[in-house]
C-alpha cells in the first residue's frame, strides 16, 4: 500500500505543522521512518474496539499537553480508538460533556467512537472535567511564579539612572518601583521595570508606586 506508507504523509504533516504522531494500533511500520525526519512518535496500543486503560488515557493527554505543534493520532481505521481519546481531550480542555464530544468527533469524522467506547466516555466524563480544572489551576500558579521570578530578576539587575548617580553625596541610588502587567488567565502580557533614585539631590524626593496583581 504505497499511498499509506509513512513517507506519503510526511509532506502533508510538515505543511500543517504536525510535530507529533501517536499510534494506537499494532506496529505495522517502523517508527524510525518518522523520527528520522524530525517527528516525535509515541505508541499507545490497545485492542481495536475496546476502551483505553486509565494509564493510556493519562499518557495520551500528557503527550498532547507537552507537545508543540499539531498532533496526528491514528489507529487502524482512525475511528474507534482515535476518536475515543480525542474525545477525552475535548472533555478535559474544552469542557465538552461526553455526548457533545462524541457528536463533534462524528461531525469531523463520521463513524467515530463505537460500541462500549460511548458508555466509557460517559463514565470518564467527570474524571476529565476534574483533571481539566486541576490542570488550569496549576497553569495559573505557574504563570504567577513566572511573573514573580521576572520581578525579582528585574530588581536584581536594575541599574541606577539620572544625574544623581554621578553625585558625590554618598547616597546610594536604589530601586523603588517594579511595575508588572496584568495577567489574563495564564498569559503574561507585559513585564517592565522602572527605577527611581533615592537621595537628597532628587528634587521630587523618593517615591514609589505599585499595582496589585490579582489572579483571575
Amino acid at each position: 500500500y504505497p499511498l499509506h506508507a509513512p513517507e506519503a504523509y510526511i509532506p502533508y504533516f510538515k505543511k500543517h505543522n504536525v510535530t507529533t504522531i501517536i499510534r494506537l494500533n499494532k506496529k505495522i511500520y517502523d517508527s524510525k521512518r518518522f523520527t528520522e525526519t524530525g517527528f516525535a512518535h509515541h505508541d499507545l496500543f490497545f485492542t481495536d474496539g475496546s476502551c483505553p486503560s486509565d494509564t493510556i488515557m493519562k499518557r495520551f493527554l500528557q503527550i498532547c499537553e507537552q507537545s508543540v505543534g499539531a498532533i496526528a493520532v491514528h489507529c487502524k481505521a482512525g475511528l474507534g480508538r482515535t476518536g475515543t481519546l480525542i474525545a477525552c481531550y475535548l472533555m478535559k480542555h474544552y469542557k465538552f460533556n461526553s455526548r457533545e464530544a462524541i457528536a463533534w468527533c462524528r461531525i469531523c469524522r463520521p463513524g467515530s467512537i463505537i460500541g462500549p467506547q460511548q458508555h466509557w466516555l460517559d463514565v470518564v466524563e467527570s474524571i476529565c472535567w476534574q483533571s481539566g480544572e486541576i490542570y488550569r489551576v496549576n497553569q495559573r500558579h505557574l504563570a504567577t511564579r513566572r511573573i514573580k521570578m521576572t520581578s525579582d530578576d528585574s530588581v536584581k539587575h536594575a541599574k541606577p539612572t539620572g544625574d544623581d548617580q554621578l553625585s558625590n553625596s554618598g547616597t546610594q541610588p536604589g530601586v523603588n518601583q517594579v511595575v508588572h502587567g496584568d495577567v489574563p488567565g495564564s498569559q503574561v502580557d507585559e513585564v517592565t521595570d522602572s527605577t527611581v533614585i533615592n537621595g537628597e539631590n532628587n528634587p521630587d524626593g523618593p517615591s514609589s508606586s505599585s499595582r496589585q496583581i490579582e489572579e483571575p
